[in-house]
């Protein structure tokens, strides 16, 4: 992928750190506009938990800031400075996916290591999903820094692990655990940005849906992008995990009927209104495990537009959303700081 744009960045020479501080004020460090392409040196891009506290301070900020200056860093791209947040809905919708793309061209530098959450939880959170799923295309080394025992820098279940783990799977399955409720994202709507090919659907399924019939349309929606992999992944298309059973969640749009079931399998068409939008299979292994797996009906996106009373004829956002498996085996590191 080529890169050529203009984007706003920390100052990393510039900026002088407190080492004695075991956090940074989010707003205390210094920017410029620079200009990149994909040949440009000195320059990473940080994806980050946002552990920004009641203090507006932030430890896995500053964690990247000191890094960045030990290895000779000269411009750290992060969504909180290289991103104008304040842009109306379809300028930010354009701005997130272009500085998103840079995710998968420049060096990046990973830290999501939060004392206030379950760490594999923090991993499965959409935004920190979404990164992953675009630097895993990256040929560069992707560096982790983390500073807190039991989590991201961890032989078992740290980044590591789930980097793989979330590579390899659906981005539906993210958005399922936002459904039960283990997950959260801080702006609920933000679903349009990370699944733009069906941004003007999700924003009237927002507008116009309860909270959990919205989340699963943009499950679904997810769900229908999976990259085509049938013949190498026989058992894996549509599958989502085994923990992520909706059948007992209440929906006002959305019902479940029993298509049919035997020893090991039962299967249930999910209706929105009177019409089928897919299927919901529940495999029942040797072992008692449950194999789940989420199968949308052709021509989804419209039969979707066409119950929200939407012209679907109309195009969304032309960027590609996430595709499952459509990753490389990208070089990385993890690195641990104790801080001060």
């Amino acid at each position: 992928m080529h890169i050529s744009r203009q984007v706003r960045a920390i100052d990393i020479k510039s900026t002088i750190l407190d080492t004695t501080k075991t956090s940074i004020s989010v707003s205390n460090f210094l920017t410029k506009e620079i200009y990149i392409t994909t040949t440009t040196e000195k320059v990473a891009i940080l994806s980050w938990k946002w552990d920004i506290s009641s203090n507006n301070e932030s430890k896995n900020l500053l964690l990247a800031l000191v890094y960045s200056q030990e290895i000779g860093i000269e411009y750290l791209l992060v969504d909180l400075v290289s991103v104008d947040q304040n842009l109306n809905s379809f300028e930010l919708m354009e701005e997130v996916i272009a500085f998103s793309n840079l995710y998968k061209v420049l060096p990046v530098i990973a830290t999501y290591d939060w004392e206030c959450e379950n760490w594999l939880w923090t991993m499965r959170r959409p935004w920190i999903c979404y990164e992953i799923h675009n630097y895993t295309k990256n040929s560069n080394t992707i560096t982790y820094l983390g500073h807190t025992k039991g989590q991201g820098c961890e032989d078992s279940f740290g980044f590591a692990h789930m980097i793989n783990r979330i590579a390899n799977s659906t981005f539906a399955q993210t958005i399922l655990y936002l459904l039960l409720d283990k997950v959260k994202i801080t702006k609920l709507d933000d679903l349009k940005y990370l699944l733009p090919n069906y941004s003007r659907i999700l924003e009237a399924a927002y507008e116009k849906l309860s909270q959990n019939d919205y989340i699963l349309t943009a499950v679904i929606l997810a769900q229908n992008d999976i990259s085509d992999k049938e013949e190498h992944y026989p058992y894996i298309k549509y599958r989502v995990n085994g923990d992520q059973d909706i059948l007992y969640l209440t929906f006002s749009n959305y019902s479940f009927l029993e298509e049919g079931s035997s020893t090991h399998r039962l299967r249930y068409s999910i209706m929105l209104g009177d019409t089928k939008v897919a299927t919901w299979h529940n495999y029942e292994n040797n072992a008692g495990d449950s194999r789940l797996f989420l199968e949308p009906v052709a021509g989804i996106k419209k039969i979707i537009s066409k119950f929200l009373n939407i012209d679907a004829s109309i195009d969304d956002c032309t960027q590609l959303s996430i595709k499952s498996y459509d990753t490389k085996t990208p070089k990385f590191e993890t690195k641990f700081f104790k801080l001060c």
